[in-house]
């Protein structure tokens, strides 16, 4: 098992480390405003789950209009406009880091969301969209089993479970 963690340790050098988080705890008698819905975990979970099943079934829809290429590209490209907004304060803060591990975070970025998602897409011009959710679901499954084999993780219970439960 892996005794230290690179990337930690540059978050831990740029000051970000649970010693510089702010304590959260209101001053006695102050008023503190109510926090985010209870629904509201359960509802980006259920959100989650229909974006992940519309990729699917439009990637379906789109096959053999467009190549999974391109559908690849734009999917993402737009995913890119949208979110850049809300993440862009903090990948400027840990620039840094992103900038260290610039070349490992493109080669993972183009073997998870581009080679991914294109293949995925080239599935689906051969088979419906059920059976390539069928087989996009024991993802998790293939991730426990590779971390095992490739760099020794260790399978807690209560993943095996979530995975489980998950299927």
């Amino acid at each position: 098992e892996m005794s230290s963690n690179r990337l930690d340790s540059d978050l831990a050098a740029a000051g970000e480390t649970d010693a510089s988080l702010p304590i959260l705890t209101p001053p006695a008698g102050a008023t503190v405003a109510a926090g985010p819905p209870a629904f509201l975990p359960y509802a980006s979970l259920l959100l989650v789950m229909l974006l992940w099943a519309s990729n699917v079934i439009l990637g379906r829809l789109i096959a053999g209009v467009w190549s999974p290429f391109a559908l690849s590209v734009w999917r993402w490209g737009l995913a890119l406009l949208v979110l850049l907004p809300i993440a862009g304060p903090a990948l400027l803060r840990h620039w840094p880091a992103i900038r260290r591990h610039v070349r490992l975070i493109m080669l993972l970025g183009l073997l998870s969301v581009g080679l991914f998602n294109t293949l995925l897409y080239v599935a689906l011009n051969y088979t419906s969209a059920i059976n390539v959710a069928l087989i996009n679901s024991t993802t998790p499954i293939a991730i426990l089993l590779l971390s095992r084999i490739l760099i020794g993780s260790r399978m807690a219970p209560r993943v095996i479970v979530g995975v489980s439960l998950g299927l």
